[in-house]
């Protein structure tokens, strides 16, 4: 083989090793990227989930305190009926 081919050979494996690890780098990088969405989701998730469940305490307090009122309501009519 003559000089200036091994080179050549040299040089285009030299390049094609580059753009092999730069390929590998890359598919590193976009794969962390991706695992920090589904992070990301899981949390948005997370926190969905907790204020559902702070809404549905809102809502049950919400309902005994109508239940009260109109316990109160309904025994002050009926004392005031009685008179």
């Amino acid at each position: 083989m003559s000089k200036s081919g091994k080179h050549v050979l040299g040089a285009v494996t030299l390049c094609a090793a580059g753009v092999i690890y730069a390929v590998h780098y890359q598919q590193t990088w976009e794969k962390a990227e991706m695992h920090k969405g589904v992070l990301r989701d899981k949390e948005r998730i997370a926190k969905n989930k907790a204020q559902k469940m702070r809404d549905d305490n809102r809502i049950d307090v919400l309902r005994e305190l109508e239940d009260d009122k109109r316990r109160i309501i309904g025994s002050a009519s009926r004392r005031g009926m009685e008179r």
